[in-house]
């Protein structure tokens, strides 16, 4: 596993990005190009499957030394792990 930084730490939020009429993955890309070492997908509504999409489309556009994270849940990751060696790791809540 390689060491990651967690100095400048963005947590996703599709709501927030939404209501600014902001793509989301679009904020994450210049967020990443702006000097964030770190990102943690977060979306507590969507389904598996969309949090998958979402992880894997950012994964595209976020550079190797941004630590990618999915927020707890455990399919997700492994699902995206599959298919993102990169990913960096699994935060989970309580």
């Amino acid at each position: 596993m390689r060491p990651f930084d967690l100095s400048v730490y963005l947590v996703t939020d599709a709501d927030a990005a939404g209501r600014a009429g902001r793509d989301l993955v679009a904020t994450v890309h210049a967020a990443a190009a702006g000097g964030i070492t770190a990102v943690q997908v977060r979306d507590k509504r969507a389904s598996a499957r969309e949090l998958l999409e979402l992880t894997l489309a950012l994964a595209r556009v976020v550079p190797p030394h941004v630590a990618l994270l999915v927020n707890d849940r455990v399919d997700v990751f492994c699902a995206a792990r599959r298919r993102v060696p990169g990913l960096a790791g699994l935060p989970v809540g309580q």
